[in-house]
């Protein structure tokens, strides 16, 4: 009765072990999934560079947002800091690009803040009209869009409002 139990036990922790070592293979398809018929399949040179484009693009995305990281954590910002305060309503988003513009049309204002590394909210509302309160709870959001567009993040800029203007200066 013993040996029974036994053998169930190995075969199950074998059986175990296999399915964990042949879990890496999940996501692979044989090429022969992609013949019809036993047609042969079709490698064709554009598909070949297509893709190398695609990953070659992807990669420097991935670049680019190291290195945006690496830019705001000089300002003491994180992505799980812009994701709690990335505007969600149409009107919010409304004040912030105009604040935004209003710094980027500001050679003066945008240098200030590219040297002391802060954002002058007594300006910002002076010359906007907007609330202290609203610019404040923007800063980083505004930071960072900022750190974006005016620095050398072309793949990014993409994903940035349209309403927002694309400044050729560079943010250090």
């Amino acid at each position: 009765g013993r040996f029974l139990s036994f053998a169930g036990h190995v075969i199950k922790r074998r059986l175990i072990d296999y399915f964990r070592k042949e879990k890496r293979h999940n996501g692979v398809v044989p090429i022969s999934a992609f013949s019809k018929d036993s047609e042969e399949v079709d490698l064709t040179i554009g598909s070949s560079v297509e893709k190398y484009s695609i990953e070659q693009t992807n990669e420097s995305r991935r670049q680019e947002i190291e290195l945006i990281k690496s830019e705001l954590s000089k300002w003491g910002i994180s992505f799980f800091d812009l994701a709690d305060v990335s505007p969600k309503h149409k009107k919010t988003k409304e004040i912030y690009r105009n604040i935004i513009n209003h710094i980027l049309s500001q050679p003066a204002l945008l240098s200030a803040i590219k040297t002391k590394k802060y954002l002058p909210v007594g300006d910002i509302e002076k010359n906007t009209g907007i609330p202290r309160k609203k610019i404040e709870r923007a800063r980083k959001y505004i930071i960072a869009v900022l750190v974006i567009m005016t620095g050398d993040y072309s793949h990014i800029q993409y994903y940035i409002d349209d309403g927002i203007k694309r400044p050729g200066g560079v943010l250090e």
